[in-house]
């Protein structure tokens, strides 16, 4: 009886050690648990700063976009060739006294647009977007575009011939037709220096005579 009760307490002191060693975390344990932890928290930071430059970046587009739109507008409000002027000049671009404005202000027909760059953006007034109204008076503050947001963006247009049976080819320089075609491009700049497209917004639009 005595041995089997001795053998009781040595089985009830095993057990309690035993549950005392389960009842706790070893340091590799614990080591392991940090480490899950710390990559979790990884993983959700890069998902959440994927996630605010893809909602950045849309955004961008969506701007961009607008301001494409709205050159677009602008050149092909204006007459098809300057007076005096057959449709197919060569070569296209503005004359002295149109370069000589501020901005697009004095561009009065769509040639004169042909390689005009702007960074920052400008309205046609040579005024950087999202600062001033229609009028070139200054917006309500509640409208203005926030300090440098479209620091390192670039308003690029481009206007060239096209072939009269195929208007998506491009013709060389110095060749004309009867057609031609706008591009209107947006970008922004890179972390690494370089640039990349936001939009492009091509037209293709035929000389009528008379206009």
């Amino acid at each position: 009886m005595l041995h089997r009760a001795t053998d009781r307490a040595s089985s009830r002191r095993r057990l309690r050690r035993g549950g005392r060693g389960r009842s706790g975390f070893t340091l590799a344990e614990s080591l392991i648990a940090i480490t899950l932890a710390t990559t979790a928290g990884a993983a959700l930071m890069l998902t959440m700063g994927t996630s605010v430059e893809t909602t950045k970046y849309t955004l961008d587009k969506i701007i961009a976009a607008g301001l494409a739109e709205q050159v677009m507008d602008e050149i092909m409000g204006t007459r098809y060739a300057g007076a005096g002027v057959g449709p197919t000049q060569w070569p296209l671009g503005p004359n002295s006294v149109e370069a000589a404005g501020n901005g697009r202000e004095l561009f009065d027909d769509t040639d004169d647009f042909h390689d005009f760059t702007a960074s920052p953006p400008q309205d046609e007034r040579g005024l950087t977007v999202g600062q001033a109204d229609s009028r070139g008076l200054d917006r309500h503050p509640n409208f203005v575009a926030p300090t440098g947001y479209f620091n390192g963006w670039t308003q690029e247009i481009d206007v060239y011939y096209v072939d009269e049976s195929d208007p998506t080819i491009r013709l060389a320089d110095g060749v004309t037709s009867q057609i031609r075609a706008v591009e209107v491009r947006i970008l922004e700049p890179l972390v690494d220096g370089g640039t990349r497209p936001l939009v492009t917004l091509r037209r293709v639009y035929a000389y009528v005579p008379g206009m």
